[in-house]
């Protein structure tokens, strides 16, 4: 009955489609990595904001191997392979795993450690609040936050509003999700959209109430940074 279809590995599972516009997942390889290292659901290892596997604080992952589990400090931010968050954790991992050394040599003779003891690495803002960017019908495309509202327990959601403005010339999509008048995130198409990025995370991190503000924060008829910037 379907002209296509995609398997699905794992489980094996076949699933039939008239269209297949993109396909693709991330499984983690972590069946080499010692069983005692604790693992999520999804088999990635699990790991601190600073990539420090949870029971085995000397073992680091990063990209696709770690699983980062929710974080009430970290309320915008949630976990999707893409290659950004693989690049950021993996320079997350290697400065903590410096630092971790410099503490353990700080009790050792010279050579002096490699990096001063006392600070912990600084988690980057990628690993505080989603940020993707990509391109769909050769418009700029960048994602805030919980952007589509999902990943909200469902009590959440029932406070949950959308605004949306949109034109065609030139190409321009800003949708924003706002939950208890506090912006959580958007998704911004095309290059006047894509301005508004650094104001909306601002907002979004600032966790400012912007309810009343209504549609003027994303159809354009007010420039929002003279007021929230």
């Amino acid at each position: 009955p379907y002209r296509y279809g995609v398997h699905l590995s794992p489980p094996d599972e076949w699933i039939g489609a008239d269209t297949v516009i993109v396909c693709c997942g991330v499984a983690p390889a972590t069946g080499w990595v010692a069983s005692k290292a604790a693992r999520a659901a999804d088999g990635g290892l699990l790991v601190d904001a600073h990539m420090r596997c949870a029971n085995m604080p000397m073992l680091y992952a990063a990209g696709d191997t770690a699983t980062l589990p929710y974080d009430e400090e970290r309320p915008h931010f949630f976990q999707q392979r893409t290659w950004a968050q693989a690049r950021l954790t993996g320079w997350t991992a290697g400065l903590t795993c410096v630092r971790d050394l410099a503490r353990w040599m700080s009790n050792a003779p010279p050579p002096s450690p490699p990096a001063a003891v006392d600070e912990e690495v600084h988690v980057p803002v990628g690993l505080e609040l989603f940020v993707h960017t990509t391109s769909f019908a050769c418009q700029p495309v960048v994602m805030l936050g919980r952007h589509d509202g999902r990943h909200l327990d469902r009590c959440d959601t029932d406070s949950l509003q959308t605004l949306v403005s949109e034109q065609h010339d030139p190409p321009r999509f800003v949708r924003a999700t706002l939950h208890d008048g506090k912006l959580i995130g958007a998704c911004l198409i095309g290059m006047e959209a894509i301005s508004l990025a650094e104001t909306l995370e601002n907002l979004i991190l600032s966790e400012l109430n912007v309810g009343h503000v209504g549609a003027a924060l994303v159809d354009g008829s007010e420039d929002i940074e003279d007021y929230f910037d």
